[in-house]
Protein backbone atom coordinates (compact mmCIF):
# COMPACT_ATOMS: atom_id res chain seq x y z
CA UNK A 1 0.00 0.00 0.00
CA UNK A 2 1.43 3.38 -1.04
CA UNK A 3 0.76 6.50 0.98
CA UNK A 4 1.21 9.83 -0.76
CA UNK A 5 2.75 12.63 1.24
CA UNK A 6 3.40 16.23 0.36
CA UNK A 7 6.25 17.67 2.42
CA UNK A 8 8.70 20.53 2.25
CA UNK A 9 12.17 20.37 3.73
CA UNK A 10 13.48 23.49 5.39
CA UNK A 11 17.23 23.39 5.90
CA UNK A 12 19.78 25.84 7.18
CA UNK A 13 23.51 25.98 6.57
CA UNK A 14 26.43 28.34 6.69
CA UNK A 15 28.11 26.47 3.85
CA UNK A 16 27.93 27.47 0.20
CA UNK A 17 25.97 24.53 -1.24
CA UNK A 18 26.78 25.45 -4.84
CA UNK A 19 30.49 25.33 -3.97
CA UNK A 20 29.97 21.96 -2.28
CA UNK A 21 28.39 20.60 -5.49
CA UNK A 22 31.40 21.80 -7.49
CA UNK A 23 33.75 20.13 -4.99
CA UNK A 24 31.65 16.94 -5.19
CA UNK A 25 30.96 16.99 -1.45
CA UNK A 26 27.20 17.39 -2.08
CA UNK A 27 25.19 15.50 -4.66
CA UNK A 28 23.87 17.74 -7.41
CA UNK A 29 20.39 16.22 -7.36
CA UNK A 30 20.13 16.88 -3.61
CA UNK A 31 21.24 20.46 -4.15
CA UNK A 32 18.45 21.03 -6.69
CA UNK A 33 15.88 19.48 -4.36
CA UNK A 34 16.98 21.72 -1.48
CA UNK A 35 17.40 24.95 -3.43
CA UNK A 36 13.84 25.47 -4.68
CA UNK A 37 13.59 28.62 -2.58
CA UNK A 38 16.76 30.05 -1.11
CA UNK A 39 16.69 32.66 1.61
CA UNK A 40 19.90 34.40 2.46
CA UNK A 41 19.76 35.85 5.96
CA UNK A 42 22.72 37.99 6.94
CA UNK A 43 24.39 37.25 10.28
CA UNK A 44 23.12 39.11 13.33
CA UNK A 45 26.21 41.34 13.42
CA UNK A 46 25.12 42.77 10.05
CA UNK A 47 21.55 43.52 11.17
CA UNK A 48 21.94 44.92 14.64
CA UNK A 49 18.75 46.94 14.20
CA UNK A 50 16.87 43.63 14.75
CA UNK A 51 18.50 42.85 18.11
CA UNK A 52 16.17 44.94 20.29
CA UNK A 53 13.03 43.37 18.77
CA UNK A 54 14.49 39.87 19.02
CA UNK A 55 15.48 40.43 22.66
CA UNK A 56 11.97 41.71 23.43
CA UNK A 57 10.45 38.57 21.92
CA UNK A 58 12.92 36.32 23.77
CA UNK A 59 12.17 38.08 27.05
CA UNK A 60 8.45 37.31 26.59
CA UNK A 61 9.24 33.66 25.87
CA UNK A 62 11.58 33.25 28.84
CA UNK A 63 9.62 35.14 31.48
CA UNK A 64 7.54 33.08 33.90
CA UNK A 65 4.06 33.79 35.22
CA UNK A 66 5.47 34.31 38.69
CA UNK A 67 8.12 36.81 37.63
CA UNK A 68 8.22 39.05 34.58
CA UNK A 69 11.64 40.59 34.03
CA UNK A 70 12.64 43.55 31.92
CA UNK A 71 15.99 44.46 30.39
CA UNK A 72 17.85 47.72 30.97
CA UNK A 73 18.82 50.13 28.21
CA UNK A 74 22.51 49.65 29.16
CA UNK A 75 22.20 45.87 28.71
CA UNK A 76 20.57 46.36 25.29
CA UNK A 77 23.35 48.80 24.33
CA UNK A 78 25.99 46.25 25.35
CA UNK A 79 24.24 43.68 23.17
CA UNK A 80 24.21 46.11 20.24
CA UNK A 81 28.00 46.58 20.54
CA UNK A 82 28.70 42.84 20.53
CA UNK A 83 29.39 40.99 17.23
CA UNK A 84 27.44 37.79 18.01
CA UNK A 85 29.76 35.16 16.52
CA UNK A 86 27.23 32.50 17.58
CA UNK A 87 24.49 34.43 15.78
CA UNK A 88 20.85 34.11 16.88
CA UNK A 89 21.49 30.94 18.92
CA UNK A 90 24.03 32.78 21.04
CA UNK A 91 21.61 35.67 21.56
CA UNK A 92 18.86 33.22 22.63
CA UNK A 93 21.22 31.57 25.12
CA UNK A 94 22.36 34.93 26.51
CA UNK A 95 18.80 36.13 27.10
CA UNK A 96 17.63 32.83 28.60
CA UNK A 97 20.63 32.70 30.90
CA UNK A 98 20.13 36.32 31.99
CA UNK A 99 16.44 35.76 32.76
CA UNK A 100 17.21 32.64 34.78
CA UNK A 101 20.26 33.94 36.64
CA UNK A 102 19.40 37.56 37.35
CA UNK A 103 18.15 38.11 40.87
CA UNK A 104 16.45 41.45 40.14
CA UNK A 105 13.39 42.28 38.02
CA UNK A 106 15.51 44.26 35.56
CA UNK A 107 18.39 42.57 33.76
CA UNK A 108 21.53 44.69 33.88
CA UNK A 109 24.77 44.52 31.87
CA UNK A 110 26.36 42.53 34.71
CA UNK A 111 23.72 39.82 34.20
CA UNK A 112 24.83 39.07 30.66
CA UNK A 113 27.98 37.10 29.79
CA UNK A 114 31.29 38.73 30.55
CA UNK A 115 32.33 38.94 26.90
CA UNK A 116 29.57 41.51 26.38
CA UNK A 117 30.49 43.81 29.25
CA UNK A 118 33.65 45.89 29.37
CA UNK A 119 34.65 45.00 32.91
CA UNK A 120 34.06 41.93 34.98
CA UNK A 121 32.62 43.54 38.09
CA UNK A 122 31.20 40.14 39.02
CA UNK A 123 34.55 38.33 39.28
CA UNK A 124 35.19 39.29 42.90
CA UNK A 125 31.61 38.46 43.87
CA UNK A 126 31.87 35.03 42.24
CA UNK A 127 34.04 33.89 45.14
CA UNK A 128 31.15 34.71 47.46
CA UNK A 129 28.52 32.65 45.62
CA UNK A 130 26.74 29.79 47.35
CA UNK A 131 27.23 26.25 46.04
CA UNK A 132 23.64 26.32 44.79
CA UNK A 133 24.31 29.49 42.79
CA UNK A 134 27.52 28.04 41.36
CA UNK A 135 25.65 24.85 40.40
CA UNK A 136 22.88 26.82 38.72
CA UNK A 137 25.33 29.00 36.80
CA UNK A 138 27.35 25.97 35.69
CA UNK A 139 24.28 24.04 34.55
CA UNK A 140 23.08 27.01 32.52
CA UNK A 141 26.57 27.47 31.05
CA UNK A 142 26.72 23.80 29.98
CA UNK A 143 23.20 24.02 28.51
CA UNK A 144 24.24 27.07 26.50
CA UNK A 145 27.47 25.46 25.34
CA UNK A 146 25.57 22.35 24.23
CA UNK A 147 23.08 24.42 22.25
CA UNK A 148 20.25 23.49 24.61
CA UNK A 149 20.70 19.76 23.94
CA UNK A 150 19.50 18.18 27.20
CA UNK A 151 21.02 14.77 26.49
CA UNK A 152 24.45 16.20 25.77
CA UNK A 153 24.30 18.58 28.73
CA UNK A 154 23.26 15.79 31.13
CA UNK A 155 26.18 13.65 29.93
CA UNK A 156 28.64 16.52 30.42
CA UNK A 157 27.20 17.30 33.87
CA UNK A 158 27.14 13.63 34.87
CA UNK A 159 23.47 13.70 35.89
CA UNK A 160 20.37 12.02 34.46
CA UNK A 161 18.12 13.82 31.99
CA UNK A 162 15.14 13.77 34.42
CA UNK A 163 17.31 15.35 37.12
CA UNK A 164 18.47 18.04 34.69
CA UNK A 165 14.85 18.75 33.69
CA UNK A 166 13.93 19.09 37.39
CA UNK A 167 16.77 21.55 37.97
CA UNK A 168 15.76 23.64 34.93
CA UNK A 169 12.16 23.78 36.16
CA UNK A 170 13.40 24.69 39.61
CA UNK A 171 15.39 27.61 38.16
CA UNK A 172 12.45 28.75 36.00
CA UNK A 173 10.10 28.74 38.97
CA UNK A 174 12.48 31.06 40.80
CA UNK A 175 13.16 28.60 43.62
CA UNK A 176 16.56 28.87 45.24
CA UNK A 177 19.10 26.27 44.22
CA UNK A 178 19.73 23.82 47.05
Amino acid sequence: MDIRVDVRIIASTQSDLRDMVLKKSLREDLYYRLSVITLSIPPLRERKEDIEDIVSQLMQQNNTESQEKKISVKAINAMLKYDWPGNIRELCNVVERAVLLSTKNTIQTKDIPLSLGKKNRNSKLRLLMSMGEVEKEHILYVLGASGGNISRASRVLGISRPKLYRKIEQYKSGAKAP
